[in-house]
């Protein structure tokens, strides 16, 4: 109002559209964080809900690859999968990401995908 914008217009919906990654840009990050991580780097094909605003990228047409690097502790993990308990996702208050190695992880793959895309070929 400051500064003589005009209101907003605010549309409230249910839902968001699905992530899908473009699947030229998927395959060849994909082989790059395969090469950097071995075996714990696979590519999950299926359409995901990763996130509430993301496929708003991917809807106007921004060739993306979305990814996850994990973090959470191998111990809370192994005990959630013996007793059956779901463990607590990233928006919950209760998500406790182990940070080292999860930072360097997230940095090293985020830096490996970068530097490939940018690369001409």
């Amino acid at each position: 109002m400051m500064a003589g914008a005009p209101p907003p217009e605010v549309k409230i919906t249910s839902g968001a559209k699905a992530v899908i990654n473009d699947a030229e840009l998927a395959a060849r990050s994909g082989a790059v964080l395969k090469a950097a991580f071995g075996e714990k780097a696979y590519l999950s094909p299926a359409p995901g809900s990763a996130s509430e605003d993301y496929s708003e990228f991917i809807m106007a047409g921004v060739p993306s690859f979305y990814f996850g690097i994990g973090g959470l502790d191998p111990k809370a993990v192994a005990q959630a999968m013996a007793t059956q308990t779901p463990l607590p996702g990233n928006h919950s208050p209760e998500f406790a990401p182990v940070p080292e190695p999860t930072i360097r992880t997230g940095t090293v793959a985020m830096s490996l995908v970068l530097l490939d895309v940018l690369q001409k070929k």
